[in-house]
């Protein structure tokens, strides 16, 4: 008599392999082997390890036999067990994910750039600039450098004549 194993099947020389580890290496048709990992050979769930983006562990077992194997099948028995639309779903959903984040944190930005722009009256220095007022700031800026070198040369030139009224004082002083 054959003796069942615990899922009730009859325990043949297969289900003794797959109790046994080591035994027999796993196939990509094996259940608890990750499909996206054998269509694409990287473990999406790996990707996103300790980033904000974590989706938690992989629920399968990414194998390197498994994969092999599945690569080595015919195109339509690869078409036929789907791995590649499986994978192109779960990059399609990450990448849903990503843009719902991105779309969700520019949203904030705008209501964060707008409460900014309520707060010094509406204006926004950055984009409402007058391209006239600018070119006439930098025309008073030159200008008053112009002046101050103008008041730097009279100024030192007063200087000067104190200096020799000061000497002449003294000079006329000590012939007095």
């Amino acid at each position: 008599r054959k003796r069942k194993d615990g899922n009730g099947s009859g325990g043949g020389s297969d289900s003794a392999m797959l109790l046994l580890p080591g035994k027999r290496s796993k196939s990509c048709y094996d259940r608890d082997i990750c499909p996206l990992y054998c269509a694409w050979g990287v473990d999406v769930y790996e990707l996103f390890v300790n980033t904000k983006s974590d989706i938690g562990p992989n629920p399968y077992k990414p194998d390197d036999a498994a994969r092999q194997e599945y690569l080595n099948l015919p195109k339509h028995e690869q078409e036929r067990l789907g791995f590649e639309h499986l994978l192109f779903n779960k990059l399609g959903e990450l990448v849903s994910t990503c843009d719902r984040t991105v779309q969700r944190n520019l949203e904030k930005l705008n209501k964060e750039l707008q409460r900014q722009s309520q707060k010094r009256g509406g204006h926004d220095y950055v984009m409402d600039v007058d391209e006239a007022a600018v070119e006439q700031l930098c025309r008073n800026r030159i200008t008053l450098m112009e002046k101050t070198e103008e008041l730097s040369k009279a100024l030192a030139k007063l200087l000067a004549i104190k200096q020799r009224e000061e000497e002449t004082v003294a000079k006329a002083a000590k012939e007095n």
